[in-house]
This record gives structure tokens, C-alpha cells and sequence, in this order.
């Protein structure tokens, strides 16, 4: 007596994913009085996997059609069943303004608030932070910090933040620029910032080519300079810096110096 093909009502879910985590794809196809049955999963035009379930790791963003094929060895007969999915993708990091303190005293400092989503933070490292999983802890350390701000999502999508933390010498007044940065694009040491120690109000920061000419003015100390004056690059070559402030008690502070931009 021959077996008989009892079409299955073919079933599967997948748990939510970002693109390069493995995306679990489980089948829910009741097979008890199917027989024996070939499984086919297919993620794109080009790739497959068999077995009951499966997983697959997305390396881009966006919409997939998910196709699972149940066949039967007996008698060549194959039944489909596909749905479309979405694949999230991280935001992009970036490098926030840095932050000034002094030795031992405790600030406030924090991550960004991301637009559309839900998600958890994770400062990495954790000294100097009174917690690691807040979105602005309170900052308390005797030297300066660079830290990693992860921001977690449910669907596992994560994007990391910069924040640099300087600290100063306890009732040190000062504002300090550095003596050269390199905008070219490499994630590194690309935008020129004025460190504040001491200054209540930020005036400005001018800076000046070897001609005179008004290459950056900002009045904030978190916008920085980053080598580009009338929509063109700058070129390698040492420039001036004229800033102003005003301390916590009223007195004016001005500096000058050179930076020098490299490439």
C-alpha cells in the first residue's frame, strides 16, 4: 500500500533582527501526519539553507521576502509558503562635544536621545561613572576619560557614541585649543574644539588663516572646527585662534594661539 501526501499547513515565525545578527527562523508546520518531508528556506535570490529551522545574518537594512518549501520525497509534490520580513539597521554613531570638569568633581554628563526608538544604554568603560546603564550618569575621576556610549535596541541594533571627558586642575581658568587636528575624515582627531576650564560663559573662538582671513567663528565651545571655510577644504598650513570667555566671577578671559591643520 502506497503512502499518502497529506499537505501540511506550512507555518513559521522569526524573531525581530539587526543586520548582522543571526535572525532564528522557526518552523511551526505540524508534520505529524505528513511523513517525511524536505525543507527548503530560501533569504534571497542567491541564498538557501535546509533543515526544519534555520537562521540567516542579513547585512543590510530592509524588507525580504522569506520563502520556506516542504517536499515530498515520495511524490516530487511541493507546497510554499513565504511572507516578508524587516531587517532593522543601526543609527550612526558619532562623536559628541566633549565635556570639561575638574579633579574629583562630580558632573553631569550625558548620551544622545535617539529619535524612533526604544533603547538601553551602555557606557563602556565604567570608572569613573556612578552608572553605566542611564542615559546621563554623574562623572567623578581624577583624569581624563574617553567612553563608548551604547545605545541598545530591542531589535539587537546597536550605535555607539564618543564622548571625551578632560579634567582640570582644581580652580584652573584657563581655555585651551589644541596645537593641531587632521580633518580628513578618518575618525580621528577631525574636528578642532576649545576646551573650557573655569569659564562660566563662552564668548567666541575666531579663527584666522596667515592672510587675515576669518576661516570659523563660533560662539559655542561644542561647535567645533572642522577644516572646511567657504565650502572648500583648507589647506595644510598653521592658523590663528583668538577666544574669549568669562570666569565665576565676571573676570574676562582671552586667549590666543596657533593650530596647525594637517591632512
Amino acid at each position: 500500500m502506497s503512502q499518502v501526501f497529506i499537505n501540511p499547513a506550512i507555518n513559521f515565525t522569526n524573531d525581530i533582527s539587526c543586520i548582522m545578527l543571526p535572525t532564528i527562523f522557526t518552523n511551526l508546520t505540524d508534520t505529524l501526519k505528513t511523513g517525511q518531508l524536505n525543507w527548503t528556506w530560501y533569504f534571497t535570490k542567491s541564498d538557501s539553507s535546509s533543515g526544519f529551522n534555520s537562521k540567516y545574518i542579513f547585512k543590510s537594512g530592509g524588507s525580504y521576502n522569506i520563502k520556506l518549501i516542504a517536499k515530498s520525497p515520495i511524490c516530487n509534490y511541493a507546497i510554499t509558503k513565504d511572507t516578508t520580513i524587516l531587517i532593522r539597521y543601526p543609527q550612526a554613531g558619532v562623536k559628541l562635544p566633549p565635556v570639561s570638569t575638574y579633579i574629583n568633581t562630580n558632573t553631569r554628563i550625558k548620551g544622545r536621545d535617539l529619535i524612533g526608538e526604544s533603547y538601553q544604554y551602555k557606557w563602556e568603560p565604567f570608572w569613573g561613572l556612578d552608572s553605566t546603564k542611564i542615559a546621563s550618569p554623574i562623572f567623578n575621576f581624577n583624569m581624563n576619560q574617553v567612553y563608548k556610549i551604547n545605545y541598545i535596541t530591542k531589535y539587537g541594533c546597536i550605535t555607539t557614541d564618543t564622548l571625551a571627558v578632560n579634567v582640570f586642575a582644581n580652580n584652573l581658568v584657563d581655555i585651551f585649543v589644541p596645537k593641531s587636528f587632521s580633518p580628513n575624515s578618518d575618525g580621528v582627531n577631525d574636528q578642532l574644539y576649545a576646551y573650557l576650564a573655569g569659564i562660566k560663559n563662552f564668548h567666541f573662538i575666531k579663527i584666522f588663516n596667515k592672510f587675515g582671513q576669518l576661516m570659523f567663528e563660533s560662539k559655542s565651545s561644542n561647535i567645533p572646527w572642522d577644516g572646511i571655510a567657504n565650502g572648500r577644504l583648507q589647506p595644510i598650513d598653521a592658523y590663528v585662534w583668538f577666544a574669549e570667555g568669562e570666569d565665576i566671577n565676571g573676570k574676562i578671559i582671552s586667549k590666543t594661539g596657533s593650530v596647525m591643520l594637517l591632512r
